[in-house]
Order: C-alpha cells, then sequence, then structure tokens
C-alpha cells in the first residue's frame, strides 16, 4: 500500500514506510487545506501510469529495475498452469488491482491518501523474505517521479494561482 500526504509540510510518497520521494511545497499544501481533489484528480491516474509501466516492464521501470526471475523449478510449474503470465502475474489479481480494477485501495482523506491492492501478498513481494525475493510492485522512478507526478503538482500550482488571483492569502 502506497501513502502520500502533506500535511503543513513536504509532499511524501511512500511505500509500507520506505520514502519513494520528497517534494516541497512548504505553505502551499497548508494553504489548499484539503488535498482530496488533487489525489483524485492527479494522484490516481499518475498512480495507475506508473503501474501499468512497471507490470509491463517487469519492474524495469521502477528505480530499482527489473524484478528477479523466477527460480527454474516455479517457472517451469508456472509456464505448465499458467503459461504467458509474466512475473508477479499468476491470476492477475495483483497488476488487476493496482491498475484500478477489483481489490484496489483508495483512502483519500484531506492531507493523506492510502493507494495500493487489499490483498496481503503485495507486501509480501514489495518487502521480500525468506526465500522471496523482493519484487517491488510499487517503484516511482527518478523519470517517473519527475514527469508522471509532476501532473499533480501542476494541478496544485494551477489551483494556487486560481486562489491568488481570487485575493486568498496564504499567509492566513
Amino acid at each position: 500500500m502506497a501513502k502520500m500526504g502533506g500535511a503543513s509540510g513536504p509532499i511524501e510518497f511512500e511505500v509500507l514506510g520506505e520514502r519513494q520521494f520528497k517534494v516541497g511545497l512548504g505553505r502551499m499544501t497548508k494553504a489548499l487545506g484539503d488535498m482530496r481533489p488533487f489525489w483524485e484528480k492527479g494522484l490516481k491516474p499518475a498512480f495507475f501510469q506508473v503501474e501499468k509501466a512497471q507490470f509491463a516492464s517487469q519492474g524495469a521501470a521502477g528505480r530499482n529495475g527489473a524484478w528477479q526471475g523466477l527460480s527454474p523449478k516455479y517457472a517451469a510449474w508456472k509456464a505448465r498452469k499458467f503459461p504467458g503470465r509474466g512475473i508477479l502475474v499468476r491470476s492477475g489479481a495483483l497488476s488487476g488491482a493496482l491498475l484500478g480494477g477489483s481489490g484496489f485501495v483508495f483512502q483519500s482523506h484531506p492531507q493523506w491518501v492510502a493507494i495500493g491492492a487489499s490483498s496481503g501478498y503485495g507486501t509480501y513481494h514489495q518487502k521480500g523474505g525468506g526465500s522471496l525475493p523482493r519484487r517491488r510492485p510499487i517503484d516511482v522512478s527518478a523519470e517517473q517521479e519527475k514527469h508522471v507526478f509532476g501532473a499533480i503538482f501542476g494541478l496544485v500550482a494551477r489551483d494556487m494561482n486560481m486562489m491568488w488571483s481570487a485575493g486568498r492569502d496564504m499567509r492566513q
């Protein structure tokens, strides 16, 4: 599950407590107050774009690179039982949820949002452990941070300009 929030300081994007990126908007987030419109109009489509690239590239689109290959034994079993399915795609439940289908979670609050999949097994892949290698289904590259998530901050800046034009004082 990913969480993005701002409160009155910087906006941070983290996955299971691990920071993906942090952007300082200073008093802008405090002046805006309720960030839910930005989560809905900006974050949700940006998240889907990142996840689509992540699954299409089998992790290569993310900051940490391509997902480790399957063990030979598991790869042979998966090829028999689930032919043509990529890494982290067996039934399609995890990728489907992270692309907005069944199991998608979007909990929007004024100062933060939680976004991800309701299934617990996404967490195991995100963190890895034991014999399971770490294959991050949610992993934002520096390029995605700059260009894809930049759309959110464009929306924030646009609305701030509208507020300033209307005479609202940010120092309140």
